[in-house]
């Protein structure tokens, strides 16, 4: 979290002062703790103590910004090498501040309360906190450095405040036994606070006991693991708790008493340095003339300058947009409810983000700037100035990181606006700024996509502080690649491209220029050094023409679909990808088709082809793509498609693998990769759970033969030959084989290589590749395939999550990775509904290649039909549901008695239901009517509605998991129902469906040891290790017996 720590060795607690503090006599005692009887009234206390750490680390910021920086601001060497010493110390004191604020939010978390992150104005109003408590913000010097020994004094040591900091108000009466509403204590120091809450934890714990005390969920806190802090510990217990206070004083006060190395005794040092520099040299000035002021007046009645200067006003409300932005991101982690572990990791990122790119460089420029015409000579410091003084929660997933995106964004166009009216050399400062913000504003935005679509702004694709943030970044490419940028070919490309980002057009058009062409190219020519398979200049020429933005596209995309002919770059085919699409976007609806025929036609020589880029997306080549429908996706014929799951394009990439640093490295702890063999009498099984995408196709279709909880999982004798083959040919990501006496039937599971090349992308799931469409890396080298898996057909990873990337593992559905769904209200059709093609081809192919031959009513009838029959029959049927295309006369079938008809029409709904079609009312009563006209028709179908009973509506989001369970205390027997069954999420149960239920008792306790082993080796649950309290209570629960 923070920046390495200053030294403070060397001759700590040496001083003058510190050598007086050492020779006193002892210590008084310490004052006697308040009493806290309820939780409201912890709850209350624990706020004041977010409050006092919250605004203590305002006043060391206020400070250490106000330090020179610089020999040529009158410092010599020695001094300055001393004011940059104290600047790293009282910048780390305020980071150990924010540590200190975390673990307050962490007690406030752990006994059921929100977070507050409210605190006044600076200064305070007179009598807020107890007196002899003061706030203000004081530029580096005497005054400030004895108000910061005078509060991070330890107890009993009696120490006067700084002058002008004089004990206001007048001490209130402690709370009494009985006073059920929560008041101020008197508190004398930070420690006496911290004391009297510890002192109220054990109370309450003592009189209530532990578990009802601490009720609030431990994934709602602040730990190591997102902000990198040894030192920040989730609170569960009494123990924890008081280790989290601990931490506090003992970084604030001193080890009970020891406060040479503490915060107190860093500030006497500093002290007595600061004396001892002032007589060397009378004249010694280490800060800026910096003033506290305001960019406007408080709400309340208190004196307080306020800025003059028009252009520092706005600089400094750009330092408090940041401040509040900062809190709000702060307050939403520990008050999240639906966000992922990585969208937590996201927020807990941008807090640092924001405190190393945002408030410590504006909070260094301002105390550069002038105050104004009304202070004279002087400069001002940033001033924390909040717009609510009382926290302002968002309680919505959606809403809340849509107001957070669109803050973010009004802070790039503020920043960029106040840079051109700055003189250059300050104006260049804001623009790691700008950046910075813009970075963090593109990082949440990214996780839009896996979010319904109404919650994703549609202002990202017209909002100025998008082509500001996509243009600065452009530049920032340009920069990087320098005079390699001259040479022809991928220079040439990036030159143009370049430019185009300047013109009048779509800021999202400029943005993906801008992530998705410039940013590979840029790498290619980095990586090659601008030499490699450069075109010629005739290519390269057309460019350059004074012609539309559609023409220039149009020309880009043709000169890098011909580059890549020759230049074998995956990075060039990233950015001729994105040339592509945006050239077909550009131009009018109807010359699209049109415009990816040529592109088409200029790479026709190119095989098809799949490939991997490192950290990156899957690059296509000449491979058609459709829909979870079947239904075509409008792709070039060069394409990108997103594998990290945060595109907003899906399933198409916009670069956002680069923004959030994703990473395609393999889980080690992933399934094995292992074939095992299951023989039946004539016919072996082969199965391989390492390359699983776990889609349930086979267990849902045959469960007497793929059995989910039973050993072995394959019995091959429990099923229909027929009726395992065509599970094993469906198998989607090809683990399953076949061998008949002994020898393996690869061809026919490979459907003897009849089907047309396709890559599906499913509904919020994988990337279903048929027709062997090969599979390469980056730079076109085999990828590692587990053992025995078809290539033919296999399964890629869509969410980015997989444990086996780039093969889909299942985790989409662990997960929760989901498409944006259709807007509330807005009807399905039966075709929609249904599953489109894919779902109607099973249909019909089990009814005419089973059902029907198995029916002695109606096998004779359909004797001599076609052997593609059903697959014409799926597609009238498809036309007449709402498929797009005209309805035609249904395919050829044999004349029917009344008899036969009703017969059919049973075996159509039989067939749905066996090849898992959708299951409600509604769908099966349009079906069904349908299958009854159907059975008698013999022209063209209408379009067949919902009838009567109406369309059901779609599938809300899916409810956010239920509360962290309770774990039982050291001494309380461990049972199944109570303890160990709510430790398994509903994910966890349906995810291991295949092995054991994690629900039912003789499950759990037939297989508790092979449990035990994998939640012991973090290999169970999917997308994360159990913490090692969980681990130990299912450990206890094995080994006392096994309670029900």
């Amino acid at each position: 979290m923070s920046e390495n720590a200053p030294d403070t060795s060397s001759d700590a607690g040496q001083g003058a002062f510190a050598r007086t503090l050492a020779t006193r006599g002892g210590r008084a005692a310490p004052e006697a703790p308040f009493v806290i009887e309820h939780r409201e009234a912890l709850i209350y206390m624990l706020c004041q103590a977010a409050e006092l750490e919250h605004g203590i680390m305002c006043q060391y910021l206020f400070a250490a910004f106000s330090l020179k920086t610089s020999a040529d601001e009158g410092l010599s060497a020695d001094e300055l090498d001393k004011v940059t010493r104290w600047r790293k110390l009282v910048s780390h004191v305020a980071t150990q501040e924010m540590l200190h604020l975390s673990l307050v939010h962490n007690l406030l978390s752990a006994i059921g309360a929100a977070p507050h992150m409210a605190r006044p104005n600076l200064p305070l109003p007179a009598a807020h906190y107890p007196a002899g408590v003061q706030l203000a913000l004081l530029p580096f010097g005497e005054q400030a450095l004895r108000h910061f020994m005078f509060l991070e004094r330890p107890e009993g040591m009696d120490l006067d405040d700084a002058e002008g900091l004089a004990n206001v108000g007048r001490a209130a009466a402690h709370m009494q036994q009985g006073e059920i509403v929560p008041r101020l204590q008197d508190f004398a120091t930070v420690g006496h606070l911290y004391r009297s809450i510890e002192l109220g934890i054990q109370q309450l714990a003592d009189k209530y006991g532990e578990r009802w005390l601490f009720v609030g969920p431990p994934r709602a806190q602040a730990t190591r693991k997102h902000f990198q802090w040894p030192e920040l510990v989730a609170v569960t217990d009494v123990a924890s708790a008081k280790l989290a206070i601990d931490t506090i004083l003992e970084q604030g006060e001193g080890a009970r008493g020891d406060w040479r190395d503490a915060h107190f005794g860093q500030f006497v040092e500093i002290f007595d340095e600061f004396e001892q520099a002032r007589r060397d040299n009378p004249d010694f000035q280490p800060t800026r003339p910096v003033l506290a002021a305001n960019v406007r007046a408080p709400e309340r009645d208190i004196p307080v300058p306020l800025i003059s200067d028009p252009a520092t006003a706005r600089v400094t409300d750009l330092f408090n947009v940041g401040y509040e932005i900062l809190l709000q991101i702060f307050e939403r982690f520990f008050a999240h409810t639906e966000e992922t572990d990585a969208q937590l990791q996201t927020l807990a990122d941008a807090t640092v983000a924001l405190m190393f790119g945002v408030i410590r460089p504006l909070g260094e420029l301002i105390t550069t700037l002038p105050a104004g015409p009304d202070h004279p000579g002087m400069t001002v410091g940033p001033s924390f100035e909040l717009f609510y003084e009382t926290d302002y929660l968002m309680p919505h997933r959606e809403a809340a990181w849509t107001l957070l995106t669109e803050r973010l964004g009004e802070a790039v166009a503020l920043g960029e606006s106040i840079r051109a009216d700055l003189p250059a050399p300050v104006g260049e400062r804001l623009r790691p700024v700008t950046k910075a913000f813009a970075d963090i504003q593109a990082t949440l935005a990214a996780h839009f996509p896996s979010w319904n679509s109404h919650a994703r702004p549609e202002s990202l694709g017209t909002d100025p502080a998008v082509l500001i943030a996509a243009r600065q970044r452009a530049d920032e490419f340009a920069d990087r690649v320098g005079n390699l940028a001259a040479t022809a070919g991928l220079g040439a490309l990036f030159r143009s491209a370049h430019a185009l980002t300047r013109e009048s057009g779509p800021a999202g058009m400029a943005a993906r220029l801008t992530d998705s062409v410039l940013r590979p190219l840029s790498e290619a020519l980095i990586r090659h050094d601008g030499q490699r398979n450069p075109v010629g200049d005739a290519e390269t020429a057309v460019l350059e023409e004074d012609s539309s933005i559609p023409q220039r596209l149009h020309a880009l995309a043709s000169a890098a679909t011909r580059l890549c002919l020759t230049a074998d770059l995956p990075e060039l085919l990233e950015a001729t990808a994105a040339l592509q699409d945006l050239a077909c976007g550009a131009a009018a609806a109807g010359a699209r088709p049109r415009l990816r025929a040529e592109f088409a036609q200029l790479q026709a020589g190119a095989p098809s082809a799949i490939r991997v880029a490192e950290n990156g997306p899957y690059l296509t080549v000449n491979v058609n793509v459709v829909d979870h429908l079947g239904l075509p996706v409008a792709v070039g014929p060069t394409a990108v498609l997103c594998r990290c799951g945060a595109s907003a394009r899906k399933p198409l990439c916009d670069g956002s693998h680069a923004r959030i640093g994703f990473n395609d490295a393999k889980d080690p702890a992933r399934v094995a990769d292992r074939r095992d063999s299951y023989p039946g009498q004539s016919l072996t099984v082969f199965d391989n759970r390492g390359i699983c995408q776990h889609s349930g196709l086979c267990t849902d279709r045959l469960e007497t033969v793929f059995r989910t909880g039973a050993e072995p999982f394959v019995a091959p004798n429990g099923g229909r030959l027929d009726e395992i083959v065509r599970a094993v040919r469906d198998c989607p990501s090809g683990a399953l084989g076949m061998a008949f006496d002994g020898v393996e039937a690869r061809d026919l599971t490979d459907w003897h290589a009849t089907r047309a090349p396709v890559v599906e992308v499913t509904k919020d799931g994988p990337y279903r590749i048929r027709g062997a469409i090969p599979l390469a890396d980056a730079e076109g080298g085999e990828i590692d395939r587990a053992a025995g898996a078809s290539t033919e057909h296999y399964a890629l990873c869509r969410c980015g999550q997989s444990q086996n990337k780039p093969f889909c593992s299942g985790m989409h559905w662990y997960v929760g990775f989901r498409d944006p769904v259709p807007a509330p209200g807005q009807e399905p059709t039966l075709f929609e509904w249904a599953g489109g093609y894919p779902a109607l081809y099973r249909m019909t192919a089990l009814l005419y290649e089973r059902l029907i031959p198995d029916d002695p009513l109606l096998a004779p009838a359909f004797a001599d039909l076609r052997a593609e029959h059903w697959r014409l029959e799926a597609e009238w049927v498809a036309a007449a549901f709402g498929a797009p295309g005209e309805c035609g006369q249904p395919p050829r079938r044999p004349t029917l008695t009344p008899e036969q008809q009703q017969r059919w029409a049973q075996l159509v709904l039989r067939a749905a239901r066996e090849s898992g079609l959708p299951s409600e009312t509604e769908f099966r009563s349009a079906l069904a009517a349908f299958a009854e006209w159907a059975s008698t028709a013999d022209g063209p179908a209408p379009q067949w509605d919902w009838g009567p009973a109406g369309a059901p509506a779609y599938a809300a989001e899916p409810a956010a998991e239920s509360a962290e369970p309770v774990l039982p205390g050291p001494e309380e027997a461990v049972s199944f129902a109570a303890h160990i069954k709510p430790l398994f999420r509903d994910m966890d149960q349906r995810s291991m469906s295949f092995v054991f239920d994690l629900w039912s008792l003789d499950d759990v306790t037939k297989h508790a040891a092979e449990i035990l082993d994998r939640l012991a080796a973090g290999t169970m649950p999917c997308d994360g290790a159990w913490p090692a309290a969980r681990v130990e209570v299912f450990r206890r629960w094995t080994e006392s017996g096994m309670r029900p």
